[in-house]
């Protein structure tokens, strides 16, 4: 069998071994999150998401996107592993805070308690994308300013009722 033996560096040789894993038919998104990642961490001023992306024939937003899903917590890392989130449920999961990711986890599979139950279970199927989107609009996006809209009303229901209102803001308590 030919060979070829060359002297690289640890960085030449992941880019290599990066390379190579992507020229695989059925390679995991995270797989292949996980090997830009590393190239990322290995040599931060030289593997840009441009520079890999030239490198690997992807766009910039694609190899962004890949590295977003390094941010995914473990349950979700597992459940998208195991082929219980599709690539765009992983997506707008991983745009989330570690707590929210967890409650989207549980959105997603909404009959079941908790990630340990979602996990057993090998036939279990997420709600529809669009249908997490709606409520990651709802309860992560929109959920801090309306609860600071109620906190702003209940105030202002409260200073009226003990009659500070409207009379300005002055130091007459």
């Amino acid at each position: 069998m030919p060979a070829t033996v060359r002297e690289l560096t640890d960085a030449q040789a992941l880019e290599l071994q990066v390379i190579e894993n992507l020229q695989r038919v059925d390679v995991h998104p995270l797989d292949e999150a996980q090997g830009y990642a590393a190239l990322v961490e290995l040599q931060p001023d030289t593997y840009t998401v441009e520079r890999i992306a030239s490198q690997v024939g992807r766009s910039p937003a694609y190899v962004s996107g890949r590295l977003r899903l390094t941010q995914l917590i473990p349950e979700a890392k597992q459940a998208f592993y195991d082929d219980k989130l599709t690539v765009a449920h992983a997506f707008e999961i991983a745009r989330l805070q570690p707590n929210d990711q967890r409650r989207a986890l549980q959105e997603c599979f909404p009959q079941y308690r908790n990630a340990v139950a979602i996990l057993k279970d090998k036939k279990v199927e997420a709600t529809m994308v669009r249908e997490l989107r709606a409520w990651i609009e709802r309860e992560v996006h929109l959920g801090v300013p309306v609860r600071r809209i109620q906190i702003t009303v209940s105030r202002f229901l409260r200073d009226l009722a003990d009659g500070r209102h409207g009379k300005g803001r002055s130091n007459e308590n």
